[in-house]
């Protein structure tokens, strides 16, 4: 599972009301939500943003993730949390509605 990663994972999220739904963070700089069904391909990936002071294509691992079914909250090694709403992919398959 996960494989769409390119670099060591570092936190794996239950989405709170799927049972299908988890949401995976690596050193590759992305945050990823899965279907567990269908582990092969995420549903969507989110990319961190690029630290301008680092050289081009240098990464930013993201070391920690929660997420609260609409946020995903993402922690990354230039101690920095971004918050990425989920509510624009209202398909998710299994996710309660509000």
């Amino acid at each position: 599972m996960l494989s769409g990663h390119t670099s060591q994972v570092n936190a794996v999220r239950a989405h709170p009301t799927s049972a299908v739904l988890v949401a995976s963070a690596s050193h590759d700089a992305t945050v990823r939500v899965w279907d567990a069904r269908s582990p092969k391909q995420a549903l969507f990936v989110v990319r961190r943003q690029p630290d301008p002071s680092k050289p081009a294509g240098a990464e930013d691992k993201v070391l920690c993730l929660d997420w609260d079914g609409q946020l995903l909250a993402a922690g990354g090694e230039d101690k920095k949390l971004e918050l990425h709403s989920t509510s624009q992919y209202d398909e998710l398959p299994g996710a309660a509605t509000a």
